[in-house]
C-alpha cells in the first residue's frame, strides 16, 4: 500500500504548529517547560519531553480506535516530536521532512498504521511512532503516544471527549482519569477505582 503525502512549506509548518500548540496544549502545567524546552517556539522540537504530555483536556483510546477515527477524515496533518524521530534509523530519519509536519488522506494513513508492512514497501515513508493527527480546521486532535500498557497496547489520546467508545475498558479509563486529573471525570459515585 503507498502512502501518499504532501510536505508543507517551513512558513505553513510553522503556523499550523503554532495553531495546533496555542489551541490544545495547556501551558500553566507545572512540567510544560520541562516537555516542550526553551528555545524552541514551535514545541515540536523538544527533545526534553514531547508535546502528547502538556494536551489538555484528553480521553484515552485505544489505539484500534485511534485508527477508526482517522479514517473518517478526509484530509489531515500529521505532526511529530524530533524526539520521536531521533528514535528511528538514520536512513529512515533523514527522509522525514525537516519541517516535522506532511499533509495526507485520513483514510490512506489509517490503511497505513493498520498495515503492518506498509513501512517496508518500497518509497513510503517511514513515521516516528509518536504522531500528532488532526484535520486542516484543527478542530480536533487523534494523537499515538509513546506510552503503552498490557494488554491495551499503545496508548492513544484525543480531544474529543464526548466518545462513546474509547475502546479502553472503564477501570482503565478510570485510572487514566485520576493519573490525570487526581479524580475520575465522571461523577461516579460507584467508582471502582476509588474503593
Amino acid at each position: 500500500m503507498k502512502f501518499n503525502y504532501k510536505a508543507l512549506t517551513v512558513q505553513e509548518a510553522a503556523k499550523v504548529k503554532r495553531t495546533f500548540l496555542r489551541k490544545f496544549t495547556d501551558t500553566t502545567l507545572p512540567w510544560y517547560r520541562a516537555a516542550m524546552g526553551f528555545r524552541d517556539s514551535y514545541g515540536v522540537n523538544a527533545r526534553e519531553g514531547f508535546v502528547w504530555e502538556v494536551l489538555r483536556p484528553y480521553v484515552v483510546i485505544s489505539r484500534a480506535r485511534a485508527v477508526e477515527l482517522i479514517s473518517e477524515l478526509s484530509e489531515v496533518y500529521i505532526m511529530w516530536d524530533n524526539g520521536s524521530a531521533a528514535s528511528l534509523k538514520k536512513e529512515y530519519r533523514e527522509k522525514l521532512p525537516k519541517e516535522s509536519l506532511i499533509s495526507a488522506n485520513g483514510k490512506e494513513l489509517a490503511e497505513y498504521l493498520s498495515d503492518e508492512n506498509a513501512e517496508f514497501e518500497e518509497g513510503n515513508l517511514v513515521l516516528p511512532n509518536v504522531l500528532y493527527v488532526f484535520p486542516h480546521d484543527l478542530s480536533h486532535h487523534i494523537t499515538l503516544t509513546g506510552d503503552s500498557l498490557a494488554p491495551l497496547g499503545q496508548l492513544c489520546i484525543t480531544n474529543l471527549t464526548d466518545l462513546a467508545e474509547t475502546g479502553i475498558p472503564p477501570a482503565y479509563q478510570e485510572v487514566f482519569e485520576i493519573a490525570r486529573l487526581g479524580k475520575p471525570l465522571k461523577n461516579n459515585k460507584k467508582s471502582s477505582v476509588l474503593k
